[in-house]
């Protein structure tokens, strides 16, 4: 048999090689038109159909390599790989086919099953613009094929398809771009910053997102800036650590003052179930907020789009954070206000009980880094952030440096002035012992 090999011309064990394919992916056509699909022993069967065919699709084409080249060679070369293709398109192979029936092409350009089946292959890819070339020159080659003209109003179904959910989407991004941009400006003109997320907020969280109700004005002269017309409501999370519990509170409004928020979630008349030591009511516990626990979004930019969370570099940057008590009788605008609180995507506030264990854990925890607000909301040394005015970066700088200048002359004023008093004070303490040194004890007088 080896020497009956060698002694045939290649061309000629290829034309065998592919006839033997062909009935091997005759028996595996006519095994899937078989009633018992589902069965093992069928599956067993294709699989080796599948695969004798290749073989012998393969060691066809290493003949033809050998052959001479001349026409006929050509398309037999061509006809063993669109074959290969075919047995790759029913085992799901689809860029094995597309690489097959492409080195087809090159030998057969005018060949219709080679244009027709990367078409399948690019179709079940999703790559609709590319199967939409080879189903062009298949019509092309036969305009009435019900197969390739099957095959392009999928194509063409799937391609519409496609550009309708990017139109939709596009639309859903420019929308929600234009909600973040209004709630950005409204932060902005009442001085309240944000930053990404203490930790991964769930879908049905991330809905509820702060709303703006009112015009949204910026005005450039610092002396005419106002707050928006209307009022915001934002998303509150009230975290209890000791039960490692918490409370969600959709929408409330900015200017409700926050005894109204705690007495609607922790009423004197009811308790949490979890709350087995009753310690958790509107008139025995305190709201804290943390100072510096996520990065602010820098203001020039636009904020992102979705909620970010915070990343471990972020969140181990070194700063020492202090724990601020919040007074119930102060609006919510109040504390989002405040120069060192930043939001993060959520307001979020810890509630401590007045009295019990973990209170005093608490204090004894974060002791030298507590500190409260004043009824007003305004402590000692608190200066109300005042809010950000688009400009040029220019000017900005400019007024910056200014400012910084401004403040060093009226520091070096200051102590220049203190100096003098402590002078002046010294000579007349000076005086007033050489005048007493020299006055003369009354016993000496006549």
């Amino acid at each position: 048999m080896q020497t009956l090999r060698e002694e045939t011309p290649p061309e000629e064990m290829a034309e065998e090689l592919k006839d033997q394919g062909n009935d091997w992916y005759k028996k595996a056509l006519s095994a899937e038109k078989e009633k018992n699909k589902g069965q093992k022993p069928l599956r067993i069967r294709l699989l080796t159909y599948h695969r004798n065919a290749l073989k012998c699709y393969t060691s066809g084409l290493n003949y033809a390599h050998s052959a001479p080249a001349t026409d006929e060679v050509r398309l037999l070369h061509a006809t063993l790989l669109i074959n290969r293709a075919a047995v790759q398109l029913s085992r799901g192979n689809y860029r094995k086919v597309v690489r097959d029936c492409k080195g087809a092409l090159r030998f057969d350009p005018t060949n219709l099953k080679g244009n027709y089946r990367a078409a399948q292959a690019l179709y079940k890819l999703r790559k609709y613009d590319e199967a939409v070339v080879f189903v062009d020159a298949a019509l092309s080659i036969d305009s009435t094929n019900k197969s390739v003209l099957k095959c392009q109003r999928n194509i063409i179904k799937s391609m519409t398809a496609r550009d309708n959910k990017l139109k939709a989407e596009e639309a859903r991004v420019l929308k929600q771009r234009n909600t973040m941009h209004v709630l950005q400006t409204a932060c902005e003109a009442r001085g309240i910053r944000m930053g990404p997320s203490l930790f991964k907020i769930d879908q049905d969280k991330q809905k509820h997102r702060p709303q703006v109700y009112g015009q949204v004005e910026h005005v450039k002269e610092k002396s005419k800036m106002h707050d928006l017309l209307g009022a915001m409501t934002w998303p509150i999370m009230l975290l209890y650590e000791e039960h490692a519990q918490n409370d969600f509170v959709q929408q409330f409004s900015d200017d409700v003052m926050l005894r109204d928020l705690i007495d609607m979630v922790l009423p004197d008349t009811d308790r949490p179930p979890w709350d087995e030591d009753n310690r958790y009511y509107a008139s025995n516990v305190q709201l804290f907020f943390e100072t510096k626990c996520v990065p602010p979004f820098k203001a020039n930019e636009p904020w992102p789009l979705n909620c970010p969370v915070q990343s471990e570099r972020q969140s181990g940057d070194g700063n020492i954070r202090e724990w601020v008590q919040i007074p119930f009788g102060l609006r919510l605008t109040d504390v989002l206000s405040h120069p060192t609180y930043v939001v993060p995507q959520i307001v979020t506030f810890h509630v401590v009980p007045k009295t019990g264990s973990f209170h005093d854990e608490f204090m004894r925890r974060h002791k030298g880094h507590l500190r409260a607000l004043g009824v007003g909301g305004r402590p000692k040394g608190w200066v109300k952030r005042t809010p950000v005015v688009p400009q040029d970066s220019a000017v900005t700088e400019k007024e910056e440096k200014e400012k910084k200048e401004d403040t060093k002359k009226e520091k070096t004023v200051k102590k220049s002035k203190k100096k003098k008093k402590k002078k002046t004070k010294k000579k007349e303490e000076e005086n007033q012992n050489k005048a007493e040194a020299e006055a003369v004890p009354a016993d000496d007088l006549d």
